[in-house]
């Protein structure tokens, strides 16, 4: 069994709290907002903009190669520098 140091406990932990309370705090804002924007838009916008996200969802993944997972891949800070140039790039 791997045994963790006290202090990369507390680190994980408030690093997971951090992200947890940001997702469920951004999640209690959206259904706090969703009654006032369902009476300036039609249900006919929602499903463009539904369909206008999932296209640019897949154009994205094509778009880059998916080449931001590959940054911490590198072994070397040059093999990282020219990822990330070649992210921006493409």
């Amino acid at each position: 069994m791997i045994q963790l140091n006290q202090p990369f406990k507390k680190f994980f932990v408030k690093s997971f709290l951090i992200l947890a309370s940001g997702t469920f705090l951004s999640q209690i804002i959206q259904i706090l907002v969703y009654p006032l924007i369902t009476r300036f838009f039609t249900p006919e916008d929602f499903g463009l903009k539904a369909f206008f996200l999932a296209v640019v969802a897949i154009a994205i993944g094509f778009s880059t190669g998916k080449y931001e997972e590959a940054i911490s891949i590198p072994k070397t800070d040059k093999q990282a520098v020219d990822l990330v140039g070649l992210s921006f790039i493409l």
